[in-house]
């Protein structure tokens, strides 16, 4: 099983990145819920920059009025409209592992696990 295998992981790790490299290609980068570490990382940023008071730009305020960031589980992460945002390093593992603790059940059910 896949699972048992980390070839195997590894080998569906480049093929997903693949057909996500070419599915996002297609789309608009700003208007997705899946963000590249950069710009995570730089909206957690701007938070903390808030927090002290420093001097922020228009793009920052923008981000300010449209997410969150909160503490879950001892870390900060991002969320818009109470739904959690991520980072695209992270995507890969996250439905991997839904994948597999749902016994390979498929689109709809992980669709429902995911929300």
């Amino acid at each position: 099983m896949a699972e048992n295998n980390p070839s195997d992981r590894e080998e569906m790790r480049k093929l997903f990145h693949e057909a996500y490299s070419k599915w996002k290609s297609d789309k608009e980068d700003n208007r997705l819920s899946i963000k590249s570490d950069v710009v995570y990382n730089e909206i957690i940023e701007t938070f903390r920059k808030k927090a002290c008071g420093r001097q922020l730009s228009t793009k920052e305020y923008n981000w300010l009025s449209r997410f969150e960031c909160v503490w879950l589980n001892g870390k900060e992460v991002l969320q818009h409209k109470r739904k959690t945002v991520i980072k695209e390093s992270s995507l890969f593992n996250l439905l991997y592992d839904v994948h597999l603790n749902l016994g390979h059940s498929g689109r709809d059910g992980m669709l429902h696990e995911l929300k």
